[in-house]
C-alpha cells in the first residue's frame, strides 16, 4: 500500500474546522506532513488498527524516526517503527529513516505477514 501524490498533503474534509482531527460531520482531517496522523491515515485506510500502530511505534523507537536500536545479534533496528537491518534489500539504510517510508514499508510488511510478529513491541502493547 503506498498513500498516492494526490493524497500527499493535508487531507481537509467539508464541515472541519482548524486544527480538528474530527469534523462536526463525523469524517477525519488528516496532515500527512506528521508521522502519527499519516501512520494513522495509511493504516486505517489498509483496514488496520492505527492505534495499535502507533503504540507499537512509540514502544520501538519513542516516536522519533531517527532511532537506532543495536541487537545482540549484530542487526541494527532503524527508524520510526525499527525496521531491522536484515531487510536493507527492501529498505534501505537511506529510506528507513524517512519516517514515510519507512510508515510505508512497515504497512506493507504487516499486510504481506498477515501480523506484527516482526516487532517485539507487538507483544508487549495491546
Amino acid at each position: 500500500y503506498e498513500v498516492k501524490e494526490a493524497e500527499a498533503s493535508t487531507i481537509t474534509y467539508e464541515n472541519c474546522g482548524v486544527n480538528t482531527k474530527v469534523c462536526a460531520d463525523g469524517t477525519l482531517e488528516w496532515d500527512l506532513t506528521n508521522p502519527e496522523d499519516y501512520t494513522r491515515y495509511v493504516f486505517t485506510k489498509a483496514g488496520l488498527d492505527a492505534e495499535y500502530a502507533l503504540r507499537i511505534a512509540k514502544c520501538e523507537s519513542g516516536l522519533n524516526p531517527w532511532a537506532i536500536g543495536v541487537n545482540t545479534n549484530g542487526t541494527i533496528d532503524r527508524g520510526y517503527f525499527q525496521s531491522n537491518s536484515i531487510h536493507r534489500k527492501t529498505l534501505s539504510n537511506e529510506d528507513a529513516f524517512d519516517w514515510k517510508k519507512n510508515i510505508d514499508w512497515t504497512l506493507n510488511k504487516v499486510i504481506n505477514d498477515g501480523g506484527w510478529g516482526a516487532w517485539t513491541c507487538a507483544r508487549k502493547v495491546k
